[in-house]
């Protein structure tokens, strides 16, 4: 006998019972591939090596700007997952208080091997050193063969999350849903994910922070929630009855369907043609339909 299978999410027809694969979450924490420090006092210095800055310096120190830049690669998340959360985290070692915010990348840009430890005043490196090849600057995004369009990087004006950095060291954390459609957007198109640019309290003297860089134990984390969509997905278990069901999906005679899913069919189950299949009645029978296993 013939019988074609209504498949309906949340439904329960008969003896056809119908049961979610629930999609799982989960949480991936990533370190930066590439991270630098880009100085406004010196156009064409930069820290490949050294600690981050962002905010402005005190008066005594010139009240310049620094910028820190961080990017972080998601090859370690399925290209078919939904972002649910992501969060920043940064340790502070220094520096004055103030609001700082992140803002996307709009242009890539580069790490070479500058290193502004010990140089500068007060040995902290918030002069910057002379940059190498392929360094981030102020003026440039690889040193010194490509430029940014715009003098200290090249970003989007809104900021994607906004944290107050307290004058105390330690732990400071960037998480908003904007943040979440960045990663997103990243990780649908990877050729767009130049990362964050990390700006200070640029209007006020002596907000300029200093964070771990990757290159220290504390370094800067991007912590990732996600979870595999499977609001497509759900299975079909029980025993035919001698009821009618119209096929949502097209089951196609080897038993697989025209979509990124699968079909099982259990002992006593034969599928006839593209759109319905035969079964003895009281045969057991599993369906499972969607991008999940």
């Amino acid at each position: 006998m013939k019988f074609k299978i209504l498949l309906l999410i949340g439904c329960l027809w008969m003896t056809l019972i119908c049961s979610f694969l629930l999609p799982a979450q989960t949480t991936v924490l990533l370190q930066p591939t590439k991270d630098n420090t880009i100085y406004s006092s010196n156009v064409n210095n930069s820290n490949a090596l050294g600690d981050l800055f962002a905010g402005r310096t005190g008066a005594m120190n010139g009240g310049n700007l620094h910028r820190a830049l961080v990017r972080f690669s998601l090859k370690l998340i399925p290209t078919n997952a939904i972002i649910t959360n992501a969060t920043l985290s940064l340790n502070k070692n220094k520096g004055g208080p103030g609001n700082t915010a992140i803002h996307k990348l709009t242009t890539d840009w580069g790490e070479g091997t500058s290193d502004a430890t010990g140089s500068g005043p007060g040995s902290g490196g918030g002069a910057g050193a002379p940059a190498t090849a392929g360094d981030a600057t102020w003026m440039h995004s690889f040193f010194n063969t490509q430029s940014w369009n715009s003098l200290g990087g090249d970003y989007v004006p809104t900021s994607s999350a906004t944290t107050l950095v307290t004058i105390s060291s330690g732990q400071f954390n960037w998480n908003s849903p904007a943040m979440v459609m960045d990663v997103q957007n990243w990780l649908d198109d990877t050729t767009t994910n130049y990362g964050w640019i990390l700006i200070g309290d640029e209007s006020n003297s002596g907000s300029s922070s200093r964070f771990n860089s990757r290159e220290d134990a504390s370094h800067p984390v991007l912590a990732v929630e996600y979870t595999i969509s499977c609001l497509d997905t759900l299975m079909l278990s029980g025993i035919i009855d001698p009821n009618t069901y119209q096929a949502a999906k097209l089951i196609k005679s080897d038993g697989t369907i025209q979509s990124p899913s699968m079909v099982i069919f259990d002992t006593g189950v034969e599928a006839i043609l593209e759109d319905e299949f035969s079964v003895l009645l009281g045969a057991e029978f599993e369906i499972r339909i969607g991008g999940c296993p």
